[in-house]
């Protein structure tokens, strides 16, 4: 992990030092990709090589510790949020508490 870390300050120093002050500099995801599939109708979804997709890196989770590395690498993120999570069908109400879960990531980075 402090591996990890070092190359990645190390990353955002030398992409720092190359643009303007008023550049924006950020970072992007994908809830299927960083979340895992919850309850929803992508559980037990597999890879082409035969791999579940259901945990992924659990960002869903660890979200917090995941933010501050996303805050470190800028001033702007760019993230999706889980439909089928929100709505788990088609005439079923939002889930509060997963509006409750992404309303926590927007206080977080704001």
């Amino acid at each position: 992990e402090i591996f990890l870390i070092n190359r990645f300050e190390l990353f955002v120093n030398l992409v720092s030092e190359k643009f303007p002050d008023n550049f924006i500099l950020g970072t992007a995801t994908s809830a299927f990709q960083i979340e895992g599939a919850g309850e929803t109708e992508w559980k037990g979804f597999t890879g082409t090589d035969g791999t579940l997709l259901d945990l992924a890196i659990d960002h869903y989770s660890r979200y917090e510790e995941d933010l501050d590395y996303i805050l470190y690498l800028g001033n702007a993120y760019r993230f999706s949020m889980d439909w089928s999570k929100l709505q788990r069908g088609p005439f079923n109400p939002l889930d509060q508490d997963v509006i409750k879960h992404y309303e926590k990531i927007f206080k977080t980075l704001k």
